[in-house]
């Protein structure tokens, strides 16, 4: 811009400067519109860029390779899609890029194409179209199915059909065309153009056929099968007309009547058939009548008689059949009811009748019988009744009587006696026992029976006895002496025997006095004391006594005692004496024992001995002195050593308690010792790391404020020293300090160590500018907002100072110096003035400003490109950090 007029002398011309700004030109980024159908992958996009101004070009002011993308991917939905162009810098920011408004839709997605294939069927033949038909879809992309689609509802509907498969009803053995549509088919990404066709096949079916097998019994007519034929239509067609049924059959047994369904040649929706039935006919049965007969023995043979033999149509005799009667021909008397005839048909339409019993019966004839009794004397010989039996005729039929009922020997009246009467031959009656009465009279023995008087010797004694019988028989065996048996001593004067003849041959005595004699005998009594030795236990010693005699006399008998049997005494100071006044067997006897009592030891034992910990308690012991007799005692010990009484501290110890017990009248002395020893414990120290503090600031009660206890009640603990001391200043970081808790008598030497942090002060001011943290003419803050020229110095400063506010210059001070983070482009423009001090190579403290300072080159990596903004971390020896960033233009 220039200015005219300096010439006018009516003008002063006076110089103004003004600030102009030059906004960035625009380029427009555009696509080629292009398209693909859903599911494939993008093609590779095309278009240019526009714009330019000055006659500048894509190659003359921009750097980059021109990109075209979409966000569309090939699982994108149908539909329009941007295509945005990209990758291309303005040189010296003249121009800035948008996209053209065509480019939102420059991208179109068309849909996928499915094809529909009708499924083939398959059914049996019911009369009815078939229902339902489906299809199946093929042509899916992007791994997606059709259950998968319908259930997110992108897909839905189903295919329609058309074609004579879609009326067909019979069977045939040409398959139906099923022609599929798209039907109500829906979806968001796809189309339906291919359709494929599918076939019905009708097969035949099976009529329903029954056919019913036929038994009966023989009646002279034809019999066969019976059955009926119906279709599989929901109306069944009747189709019985097409049903065989076989041959028929009059005769037993019948036959076989194979059937059969002749569908192929009249209805070509059923397949035909063929099948098997059985006639099954029975055999009749004939109405046969037999008459047995009942007579009386008359030496004769008898038979049975046919009544009649009648058919089912009414024939009789021998047409229908023949009866057979010779198992019911008899001649001795008797009742047959195993007599039996049978029917044989030999036409086989009838029943043939097996062994069918009748009862036929010839009665007895009566025998006449004379029987006559006996009555005699015993004798010792046996007797028997006598008698006759004569048959029809006078036949002599004695044989058949026995009388062996009525023989006897021994004497009795025998009232029961019996005869009977039995015909072997079966054609007379039997006469059952009949009873007559025979009787032998009993004679006398002859007893002799000695009584007894014996001393008693625990053995049974019995009287002695005979007894003789008629002819001198010894019958002494029947002579009973049991009434005059006897053990213990006494005189038995109402002893008694008796005679029992068990035969009955013999009368018998009844019991019979005599007097029977057995005189006492002597025993012995015997005192024990138990077993020694006899030492004093607090209890009385005992003793058991015995009195033994003849016969097994072993019983106890109460003792007496005398003097004292529990303590101690003199010799043979406790007597024990038993008597026995004897009994029905035995005379009396008595028995005496002395024992000498001794005294019992004891035992003194004295507990609470070992070594203990120190607790700040007495540890007594205790004496324990026990003995027989229930002899316990406590007595106090007697404390000698270190100690005069229990003791309570260390120096104490040892310690020893005893006890010695003298004994009493009872007792004897014991004697017993233990040794109490006791070891320091160890004191606690309380001590909470303390809180960090500031570097400079000497150690004082705030740091150095630990605790010490003993044991509660017990002896003070040990005094505490600090290391370091009070008043120490410590160096900056981590440091440690010890506190020591000195030994005592009754303490161990204890010990404890904390970690303190010592900082450098944290804000406030630091030699006039804010302490730790970056100084000018970088701004503070993270992130700041400093941006330098590309290529200028960039000087860093700070300072950490001390708790009184000195600024530190120590070497070690900075452990570590990282750029940690770049980012692209700046928070601001420029804001900073331009630097071109000479460069440092890394940080150094600058006594004259008390400051540290680093001037950063930008023109070297790291920190050396335009249009970025760079962070850095400045890591100080007590373990904090400084952070601050700067940008470059």
């Amino acid at each position: 811009m220039s200015l005219t007029g300096a010439g006018n002398t009516n003008y002063t011309l006076t110089t103004l400067t003004q600030a102009a700004t030059i906004t960035p030109a625009t380029l427009t980024y555009t696509a080629n519109v292009t398209s693909r159908t859903y599911g494939a992958a993008n093609p590779t996009f095309t278009g240019g860029v526009s714009g330019f101004v000055n006659g500048e070009n894509q190659a003359s002011v921009t750097t980059g390779t021109l990109t075209f993308t979409s966000p569309a991917t090939t699982t994108s939905n149908v539909g329009s899609y941007a295509i945005n162009g990209s990758g291309l810098t303005a040189n010296n920011g003249n121009y800035m890029f948008v996209q053209a408004a065509g480019n939102a839709t420059a991208l179109t997605i068309t849909k996928a194409h499915l094809s529909v294939t009708a499924d083939d069927k398959i059914k049996t033949y019911d009369g009815a179209v078939f229902s339902p038909f489906t299809a199946t879809l093929s042509g899916f992309v992007n791994s997606e199915t059709d259950a998968g689609l319908r259930g997110s509802g992108a897909l839905s509907g189903s295919a329609g059909f058309t074609g004579v498969a879609t009326t067909a009803v019979n069977a045939s053995l040409t398959p139906y065309t099923i022609t599929p549509t798209a039907g109500s088919l829906t979806a968001t990404n796809y189309d339906f153009t291919a359709f494929n066709t599918g076939q019905l096949t009708i097969n035949k079916a099976n009529a329903h056929i029954t056919v019913n097998n036929f038994t009966g019994t023989y009646d002279g007519a034809a019999h066969g099968a019976t059955g009926s034929a119906t279709g599989v239509e929901a109306t069944p067609a009747d189709l019985t007309s097409l049903l065989n049924l076989g041959a028929t059959f009059t005769n037993v047994p019948g036959g076989t009547a194979h059937w059969t369904f002749n569908a192929t040649y009249t209805n070509g929706n059923y397949n035909s058939a063929s099948g098997d039935a059985t006639v099954t006919i029975n055999k009749a049965t004939a109405v046969v009548v037999v008459t047995p007969y009942s007579v009386t023995y008359d030496g004769n043979q008898h038979t049975a008689t046919v009544a009649s033999i009648t058919g089912v149509n009414g024939e009789t005799g021998a047409t229908v059949g023949t009866v057979d009667v010779s198992n019911t021909t008899h001649t001795s008397a008797g009742t047959y009811s195993a007599d039996s005839w049978t029917f044989t048909d030999p036409t086989g339409n009838y029943k043939n009748v097996a062994a069918t019993t009748v009862t036929d019966q010839i009665d007895q004839a009566t025998a006449s019988v004379t029987v006559t009794p006996y009555h005699v004397t015993y004798d010792a010989t046996a007797h028997t009744a006598s008698g006759t039996a004569t048959g029809v005729g006078g036949v002599n039929l004695s044989s058949d009587l026995d009388l062996s009922n009525t023989t006897h020997t021994n004497a009795g009246t025998y009232s029961a006696d019996s005869w009977t009467f039995t015909d072997p031959t079966g054609n007379y009656k039997n006469v059952a026992a009949t009873t007559i009465t025979d009787q032998i009279d009993q004679a006398t023995a002859s007893i002799t029976v000695t009584p007894y008087h014996v001393t008693y010797d625990a053995t049974a004694h019995t009287a002695s006895g005979t007894a003789t019988g008629v002819g001198g028989v010894n019958l002494s065996a029947d002579l009973t002496l049991s009434g005059t048996t006897h053990t213990s001593a006494g005189t038995y004067s109402a002893d008694s025997w008796t005679f029992t003849d068990p035969t009955g041959n013999y009368k018998n005595v009844a019991a019979t006095t005599i007097t029977d004699q057995i005189d006492q005998a002597t025993s012995k009594t015997a005192v024990t004391f138990e077993a020694g030795p006899y030492t004093y236990r607090g209890t009385a010693f005992t003793a058991t006594a015995a009195v033994t005699g003849v016969g097994g006399l072993n019983q106890s008998v109460t003792v007496v005692y005398s003097g004292d049997c529990t303590n101690v005494t003199t010799a043979n100071g406790c007597t024990t004496t038993a008597n026995f006044a004897g009994d029905m067997n035995h005379t009396g006897s008595t028995d005496s024992k002395s024992i000498t009592i001794t005294q019992a030891p004891t035992t003194t034992a004295v507990s609470g001995g070992g070594t203990f910990t120190y607790n700040g308690l007495a540890h007594p012991a205790t004496v324990l002195v026990t003995g027989a007799g229930g002899l316990s005692l406590t007595p106090p010990p007697v404390y000698t050593g270190a100690c005069s009484a229990a003791p309570v501290n260390v120096p104490d110890t040892p310690c020893t308690a005893s006890y010695s017990y003298a004994g009493d009248a009872n007792h004897t002395g014991s004697t017993a010792s233990t040794t109490i020893n006791m070891t320091k414990t160890n004191q606690s120290i309380t001590w909470n790391a303390p809180a960090t503090m500031t570097y400079g600031g000497p150690l004082s009660s705030t740091q150095l404020n630990a605790t010490v206890v003993g044991v509660a009640g017990g002896s003070a603990p040990g005094s505490l020293t600090y290391n370091p001391a009070a008043g120490t200043v410590l160096s900056v970081g981590p440091q440690t300090l010890t506190v020591t808790a000195a030994a005592t008598a009754n303490y161990n030497l204890a010990l404890k160590t904390v970690q303190i942090n010592v900082l450098y002060a944290s804000g406030g001011i630091c030699d006039g500018d804010i302490g730790h943290q970056i100084l000018q003419p970088i701004n503070a803050g993270n992130p700041g907002n400093s941006v330098f020229k590309q290529g200028s110095t960039v000087p860093a400063k700070f300072r950490v100072c001390d708790v009184n506010g000195n600024s530190i210059g120590t070497t070690g001070l900075i452990t570590g110096f990282v750029l940690y983070q770049i980012n692209s482009g700046t928070i601001a423009p420029i804001d900073e003035t331009t630097d071109n001090s000479t460069n440092d190579l890394g940080w150094r403290f600058d006594p004259t400003g008390q400051q540290w300072i680093f001037n950063m080159s930008t023109k070297i990596a790291p920190a050396n490109k335009a249009n970025q903004t760079y962070y850095f971390r400045i890591d100080l020896n007590d373990g904090t950090s400084i952070y601050f960033n700067f940008g470059l233009k």
